[in-house]
């Protein structure tokens, strides 16, 4: 396998693999909460760098907590790859986000909203894992989807 194809296989199975247990309800949470974390020990190296994850610069074990805590917030997540371009080492994602605001995050206490997001990934993978991550999410638009600013950019 080309550098380029295992780049590419770890990356789509990292992104799908990772929503594969949703929706998180009841005692699938444990089940998520397992499947995950073992998906992280398989593709994602443990000194990860992390670029754009709010509050985590490095390191699985709080890029695990992070998304652990936003799949228990937004239960339904289902991601849409748009645009994936991979080359050698790094593949760059352009995706859309769609969940339910279902429990508090950062914060927030639960919406009930369904908001939709996009945003692009960069991923650098060696040996099987992902040991780079850039991410840019349209943050605006998922704060202004939850009400937390109204679209004149003024704070709720």
């Amino acid at each position: 396998m080309s550098t380029t194809e295992e780049t590419r296989a770890v990356v789509e199975r990292f992104i799908i693999e990772g929503e594969k247990d949703f929706p998180v309800t009841g005692a699938n949470l444990e089940v998520f909460k397992t499947n995950l974390r073992a998906l992280f020990e398989e593709l994602v190296h443990p000194d990860i760098v992390l670029h754009g994850v709010p509050g985590v610069p490095r390191g699985r074990d709080v890029w695990y907590d992070f998304y652990e805590k936003l799949g228990i917030a937004f239960p339904d997540s289902a991601t849409t790859l748009n645009v994936m371009v991979v080359e050698n080492d790094k593949a760059a994602v352009d995706w859309t986000w769609e969940a339910t605001h279902s429990a508090p995050l950062m914060g927030i206490p639960p919406t009930g909203i369904k908001l939709a997001v996009r945003g692009m990934t960069i991923e650098r993978v060696e040996n099987g894992q992902i040991v780079e991550h850039w991410a840019v999410i349209d943050q605006l638009s998922w704060l202004q989807q939850l009400g937390v600013i109204s679209a004149d950019l003024s704070v709720n």
